[in-house]
């Protein structure tokens, strides 16, 4: 997680802090971390007799809402400040995900919040990634200090035939291409240092990610 403060914040004082979440954790932390009354200054879009625009809304929170699964952060409030497009006073939902800067604004930041934010930030990583492969599916996880995340649920291609060989053969390579896809997609060595892999197909996923290795350290 990224921070910015305007100002350096002082305990049981109000103040401004810009936050990039970038993992589970940091969303986790996040949703215990805001509360009803604060203000989000944030990027969204509103849906408009002109179609969808984008826009930069400051609302007053009313209520918020987490999705463990997505891990996104909605806050829904009252528009602060009137625009072309937005009524001062008009409710708008904003969601908050990884990677999508905002600004939170506390009339008052205690101390706990403030240390808890700031210990946070920079070095909240999941340093674990688990694979589960079934027969016809497999699921992602991201674990961290305080939050396990599901990052991927894929599905195979279909149901594997077990009396057509051949045909079973290239289901399994597409569904095991996918997996990696998303593995890819979602693990970044730079902080997960250790990865579990638990499967009933463990040594066919293994065989196919070896020949998947040499294939493209032949292809440099």
């Amino acid at each position: 997680m990224k921070l910015v403060e305007e100002e350096k914040i002082l305990p049981n004082s109000s103040g401004i802090i810009n936050i990039v979440p970038e993992e589970p954790d940091d969303m986790w932390l996040l949703y215990n971390l805001i509360s009803k009354g604060d203000v989000i200054v944030a990027d969204t879009t509103r849906k408009t007799a002109f179609g969808r625009v984008r826009l930069t809304l400051e609302i007053k929170i009313t209520a918020i809402d987490y999705d463990k699964v997505g891990s996104v952060i909605r806050v829904a409030g009252r528009n602060l400040v009137h625009n072309e497009h937005v009524d001062a006073g008009a409710f708008h939902t904003i969601e908050i995900e990884r990677n999508k800067p905002f600004d939170l604004k506390k009339k008052v930041w205690d101390s706990d919040a403030i240390e808890e934010l700031r210990s946070y930030g920079n070095a909240a990583k999941a340093d674990l990634a688990v694979l589960l492969i079934q027969d016809v599916s497999a699921e992602l996880y991201s674990i961290g200090k305080i939050a396990t995340t599901l990052c991927a649920n894929i599905e195979a291609p279909s149901k594997t035939n077990r009396a057509a060989k051949s045909k079973s053969q290239s289901k399994s390579n597409k569904f095991f291409e996918n997996i990696l896809t998303e593995f890819v997609k979602h693990v970044n060595f730079n902080f997960v240092s250790l990865v579990i892999i638990a499967s009933p197909v463990g040594t066919e996923f293994r065989q196919y990610l070896l020949a998947e290795s040499r294939s493209r350290s032949c292809s440099k």
